[in-house]
This record gives structure tokens, C-alpha cells and sequence, in this order.
């Protein structure tokens, strides 16, 4: 495994890393990551053996709202809310566009999709193809990890490279809502909360 610095030099190697099919740790504003390349298949499926997650859906981090755009239809609801909330803490599901390979989506094709608000985090993205699966950095069930020490060496051994940006600035994971049918469902309240939410929607009519 290697250990890069936040730099120039990091990001560009952790990014290279991504597109030739390895599966690296990295930082975002809410916690570190999991991540690989969401079209190349063998990789997406090492996370998911990694993280002993089964087949739960993960989401994709995007290098800004125009490439969320071309992933997903955001919809008016969709919408209303990247605009208030992105880049930030929260992930959006909504009915899928393009398709990654290795993903397991539900039966009418929901991904989820978030801007992350950590410059470099959407350069790494960006880098590495405008898309990055992006799942918390630690085993299912425990605990996210908020800095490069908190990664637990079952995680190191399994990876390629890990990026250190040191702490992240907010230590807790996304919001999660999904907006495919007319109201939003909140299905996991993280850094943004219901009531934000809400009050972002009625702001926006």
C-alpha cells in the first residue's frame, strides 16, 4: 500500500491509481472514502469485498453538478436541492442515466450521487474521469474514519494507496435523500438535517 500527501504529486498519482483499476482511500468533507473507478467492474467488486457490504447500493461522487447531471435525472426536487446543498454533505438519489458497471442499482435503476465540498477530492475526481465510487473507509457497521489513523489496518492491507489530508472538516457522513418520487425521502440524516432540507426546498418554492 501506498501513502501519498494532499498535494499536487498525491492527487495526481491517487488519481492514476483510480483509472488503472486500483482501489484507493481518500479524503472528502465529511469522512474518508472507498473508491475506485465505478466502470471498471473488478474494482467496484474488491470494495464491496473490502467493506463486506453484500449488495447494498453505493454512491458516486462527481467532479460537480454537471456530471451528476449526465449520471442521473435530478429532477425538479433533485435539482432544488444540489443547488442549495452542492458541493456539500449530501447525497442525492435519483433515477439513473448512465451506467456503471459493477453497481447494483434498485429494480428501477436509483443511484446515488453527491459534489463533494473538498477542493482536493474534485480534483482527484476529476482526474480520474469525473466519477469516483465513494463509500465510507471502514468495514460495514463500524464506524466512518475522520482522519488517516482512523482507517483500521484491515482497511490498509487491502488497498492500493491512501491519500492523507489529515482531518476531515466535518467527521460525519452525507445526508442521504432520494428524490424519485414527488416528496423527498430521507434515508439516512447526516451532516444536513431533515429540517435544512426542507427549509431549502420551500426557499426555492
Amino acid at each position: 500500500m501506498i501513502q501519498v500527501k494532499c498535494d499536487n504529486v498525491g492527487i495526481s498519482k491517487a488519481s492514476q491509481v483510480v483509472k488503472n483499476g486500483g482501489v484507493i482511500v481518500f479524503p472528502t468533507d465529511t469522512v474518508y472514502g472507498l473508491g475506485c473507478d465505478p466502470q471498471n467492474s473488478s474494482a467496484t467488486s474488491r470494495v464491496y469485498s473490502i467493506k463486506g457490504r453484500g449488495a447494498k447500493p453505493v454512491p458516486i461522487l462527481c467532479a460537480g453538478i454537471e456530471e451528476a447531471h449526465r449520471a442521473v435525472n435530478l429532477g425538479v426536487l433533485g435539482e432544488k436541492l444540489a443547488q442549495a446543498f452542492w458541493p456539500g454533505p449530501l447525497t442525492i438519489v435519483a433515477p439513473l442515466i448512465t451506467s456503471f458497471p459493477g453497481l447494483p442499482t434498485s429494480s428501477n435503476m436509483r443511484l446515488g450521487v453527491r459534489v463533494p465540498a473538498f477542493e482536493p477530492t474534485l480534483r482527484l475526481v476529476k482526474m480520474a474521469g469525473g466519477y469516483m465510487l465513494g463509500t465510507s473507509a471502514n468495514l460495514s457497521g463500524e464506524i466512518s474514519p475522520r482522519s488517516p489513523h482512523e482507517v483500521t489496518p484491515t482497511i490498509r492491507h487491502s488497498i492500493d494507496l491512501l491519500m492523507d489530508c489529515g482531518e476531515t472538516s466535518l467527521g460525519r457522513e452525507s445526508t442521504v435523500t432520494d428524490v424519485t418520487s414527488e416528496q423527498i425521502a430521507v434515508i439516512r440524516e447526516g451532516a444536513i438535517t431533515t429540517t435544512e432540507l426542507h427549509e431549502a426546498l420551500r426557499a426555492r418554492g
